[in-house]
C-alpha cells in the first residue's frame, strides 16, 4: 500500500510541490511522522517556521486527496514532504512522471528540473526590489503594511520610478536577491496570499528587521523617504503638562528626554519621523499595561488624586501623574513669533533645473514665558510646570487680537483656495497663505519691506523651510580668484565670491550642481536657465546656467568626485591657463586677483598675446633660417620664457 502510493506520487503532485517537498525533507522540516493502518499523520514545518498538520489516507489516496492545515489544503508541498520522508526511510525508488522518461528516477528528474529553473531565472541587477512601508496605528491594533515594487537603478545613483506589482513571476524574480526570495516567501505565507496580493500586513519583528536591513525600505508617502533600522532605545513613561492644564502620558527617550512614537507589534518599536528610523523599544513595563495608559484620556488637575489611587491598585509599577503642592498666578505680556513655512504643490513633470511651485504660509504665535499659543487656541488661562509649583498665566486676549489683526494685514494672509487644496498632498484648510508672495522672486519684498517692520517691533521671525534662504544674485557680488605656487609646475587655485567680506569658494557649489544634472545634457540646457546654489548662513547664490557652463565643462574634465568638500583645485600650469580663460568666459574678468603678481603677468601675457616677438639667431649658428623655422624658434623661446614646455615638429610635403 505504501509502495503503491509512492509509485504514483510523481503523477499526483505538481512539479512545484515535488520540488519544495523534497527540499523540506532534505532540510529536516518533517518533524514527526506516523503510519498506522494506512493512515499517515505528519507535522511539517514551513519556510516561515509555522507548523502544519498533514493527513493522508493511503487506502483511498489519490482519489481522496491528502489534506493539510496550510492555505493550499490538498496535495500540497507539505504532503509531498511527508511521502518523501517515508520513501527515504523505506529506501524505495520512485519513477519519474509518466509524461517523461519513466526509466528515470524521480530524484534525478527533480534534480534536472531544479537545474533548469535556476538557469531560467537569471539574476539581473538593472532593477531592484523595494519595500514600501506604511504604519497603521489604529486604536485596536498596530501593524506594518508593506507593498512591493521594482525600481530601475540610475547610472548617476539612486532609483527611478517605483512600479508596484501584485504577483511574483519569473520575470520579476530575476531582480530578487536571495534575501528578497526569503522575505517575499515569508510575506506570502504569513498573509495566506494565493498567487495575488495587494499589500502585506506584518507584525513579526524579526521579518521587519530583515526588510529594514536590506537598505531598500521606504515610507509609503508622497515623498517616499528611505526608512532605516535605528538603534534600540530605552524608554520611560512620563506625564507632560499641556497649556490647558491636563497631564498626558507619553513615552520618553531616557537619553535625550524626547517624546517617542511607539509602535506595538509582537515586540514594542519606535518610529522617529525626523530621522526616518524604526527601532526596537526597551522599557521596564508590561506592554499591555502601557498600551492602556497611553490610550487613556488626558488627566485634568482636578482628577489627579483619583487616577493615582486607581494606578496604585491596577499598575503600581507605573509612575503616576504629578501633584502640584502650590499654584501661583503670573501676569505676563506675550512676545510675538511669526513662523514662515512653505508647502510644495504637486507638479507632474519637473526639469532638474526647474523651480518647484510653493505655497508660502505663516503662523502667528504668542509666547507666554515659553508657552506658545495661537489666537484660535481655546484656553484663556495657560499653565506651566515649575517643579512642585504650578504657574498659571492669564492670556491677554485683547492684545492678541490687536496684534494678530495687524500682522494679518501686513502679510495679507488668506485661506487656501480650492485649486491649492487639490494640488496639495494633504489637508491645508487650516493654513494661512501669504497672498502677495507667488514665487521665490517675490521673497525679496518680504526681506526688504516686511521683515524690517517686524524687527522694529521686536517681533521674532523663524523660517522652517529652506526656500526662505536669502537670495544673492551673481551680478551683485564681487568675484575673486586666488592662486599659489606648489612647486613642480603645480598650483593651488581657488575661484569664488565675497559675501560680507568672507571668501566662499564656487567650485564645490558647482560640483554639487553637476551632481543634480544630467552630464550628457548640460550643453543642451538653455543658458538663461536660473540655478540656485546654497551658501553658508542660510543664503543662496542665484546665477544663470550659461555663466557657470565654462566652469562646469572644466570640472567635468578635471573630475568632480572629490570636489564636494574641497575649496581649492590642484592644477598644472596648462590647466591654470584654461582656468583663466574659464574666468573670462564666466564674465568674472573683474575678479580680484589674490595670486602671485608674476603668475598674473604671465597669464595675462599668454591670454592676450596677438603676435610673437622675433628672436635673434644664436651667435655661432652659421646658417640662415627660413620663415617657418624662424617662427618655430620664436614659439619655442616664448614657451621657455613663460616656463612652458613644447615640441616643434616640421612636416614635409
Amino acid at each position: 500500500m505504501l509502495k503503491d502510493a509512492l509509485l504514483r506520487m510523481a503523477d499526483v503532485f505538481s512539479p512545484a510541490a515535488l520540488l519544495n517537498g523534497q527540499e523540506y525533507q532534505q532540510k529536516g522540516y518533517v518533524l514527526t511522522i506516523r503510519l498506522s493502518d494506512g493512515l499517515l499523520k505528519a507535522r511539517v514545518k514551513g519556510r516561515s517556521s509555522q507548523i502544519y498538520d498533514v493527513h493522508i489516507d493511503l487506502k483511498s489516496w489519490p482519489t481522496t486527496p491528502a489534506h493539510c492545515s496550510c492555505q493550499y489544503r490538498i496535495n500540497c508541498e507539505h504532503a509531498a514532504a511527508s511521502l518523501f520522508s517515508l520513501q527515504v526511510r523505506e529506501n524505495y525508488d520512485i519513477p519519474a512522471p509518466q509524461n517523461y522518461h519513466r526509466e528515470e528516477s524521480l530524484g534525478t528528474w527533480l534534480a534536472s528540473l531544479r537545474e533548469k529553473e535556476e538557469k531560467k531565472v537569471k539574476k539581473d541587477n538593472t532593477h531592484e526590489l523595494v519595500y514600501l512601508i506604511e504604519l497603521q496605528l489604529t486604536e485596536y491594533e498596530h501593524r506594518v503594511l508593506i507593498k512591493l515594487a521594482l525600481a530601475k537603478r540610475r547610472k548617476r545613483g539612486g532609483l527611478g520610478k517605483k512600479i508596484f506589482f501584485n504577483t511574483v513571476t519569473d520575470s520579476r524574480r530575476q531582480y530578487f536577491t536571495d534575501e528578497d526570495e526569503h522575505i517575499v516567501t515569508l510575506l506570502i505565507e504569513r498573509n495566506n496570499s494565493r498567487g495575488w496580493f495587494e499589500r502585506f500586513a506584518l507584525r513579526n519583528s524579526e521579518l521587519l528587521k530583515e526588510i529594514l536591513n536590506t537598505g531598500r525600505a521606504y515610507l509609503s508617502q508622497h515623498v517616499e523617504s528611505k526608512l532605516q533600522l535605528g538603534e534600540p532605545v530605552n524608554a520611560k513613561l512620563v506625564w507632560r503638562l499641556t497649556p490647558n492644564g491636563n497631564q498626558t502620558a507619553i513615552l520618553e527617550n531616557e537619553d535625550d528626554a524626547e517624546a517617542i512614537l511607539p509602535v506595538f507589534l509582537d515586540k514594542p518599536w519606535y518610529f522617529d519621523e525626523a530621522l526616518n528610523t524604526l527601532g526596537l523599544l526597551a522599557m521596564p513595563y508590561p506592554v499591555g499595561t502601557i498600551k492602556k495608559v497611553l490610550k487613556a484620556p488626558p488627566v485634568g488637575l482636578e482628577n489627579v488624586s483619583n487616577i493615582i489611587q486607581q494606578m496604585t491598585v491596577m499598575c503600581p509599577d507605573l509612575p503616576p501623574p504629578k501633584i502640584f503642592e502650590k499654584k501661583e498666578t503670573y501676569h505676563i505680556e506675550p512676545s510675538i513669533l511669526i513662523r514662515f513655512d512653505a508647502i510644495e504643490l504637486k507638479k507632474r513633470f519637473l526639469m532638474p533645473t526647474e523651480i518647484p511651485h510653493f505655497l508660502f504660509v505663516a503662523d502667528i504665535f504668542f509666547n507666554y514665558d515659553g508657552v506658545k499659543v495661537k489666537i484660535e487656541d481655546a484656553p484663556k488661562k495657560l499653565v506651566k510646570d515649575a517643579g512642585k509649583k504650578l504657574i498659571e498665566i492669564p492670556r491677554n486676549i485683547p492684545l492678541e487680537k490687536k496684534i494678530h489683526a495687524e500682522i494679518t494685514q501686513v502679510l495679507a494672509l488668506r485661506s487656501p483656495n480650492l485649486g491649492e487644496k487639490i494640488e496639495c498632498e494633504y489637508d491645508i484648510s487650516h493654513e494661512k497663505v501669504l497672498a502677495n508672495l507667488h514665487n521665490e522672486d517675490d521673497l525679496a519684498k518680504l526681506y526688504k519691506n516686511i521683515l524690517p517692520l517686524f524687527e522694529k517691533r521686536d517681533w521674532k521671525v523663524e523660517f522652517t523651510h529652506p526656500v526662505y534662504q536669502e537670495i544673492i544674485d551673481a551680478d551683485e557680488v564681487e568675484w575673486f580668484s586666488e592662486v599659489e605656487e606648489r612647486g613642480n609646475d603645480f598650483f593651488s587655485y581657488q575661484l569664488g565670491i565675497l559675501i560680507d567680506g568672507k571668501q566662499v569658494s564656487i567650485v564645490p557649489l558647482v560640483a554639487e550642481l553637476i551632481a543634480r544634472l544630467d552630464k550628457n545634457k548640460i550643453d543642451n540646457l538653455p543658458d538663461h536657465t536660473v540655478v540656485k546654489m546654497p551658501l553658508p548662513e542660510g543664503k543662496t547664490l542665484q546665477v544663470t546656467l550659461g555663466r557657470v557652463k565654462p566652469l562646469i565643462r572644466f570640472l567635468l574634465q578635471y573630475g568632480t568626485r572629490h570636489l564636494k568638500d574641497e575649496t581649492r583645485l590642484r592644477i598644472s600650469r596648462y590647466q591654470l591657463i584654461l582656468m583663466r580663460e574659464t574666468e573670462q568666459a564666466m564674465l568674472a574678468i573683474s575678479a580680484r586677483w589674490l595670486g602671485a603678481e608674476t603668475i598674473r603677468r604671465q597669464l595675462n601675457q599668454l591670454t592676450s598675446l596677438t603676435s610673437l616677438p622675433n628672436i635673434e639667431v644664436p651667435s655661432g649658428l652659421e646658417t640662415s633660417l627660413r620663415d617657418y623655422q624662424q617662427e618655430g624658434l620664436n614659439w619655442l623661446q616664448f614657451l621657455r620664457l613663460s616656463q612652458f614646455g613644447g615640441c616643434w615638429q616640421m612636416t614635409w610635403a
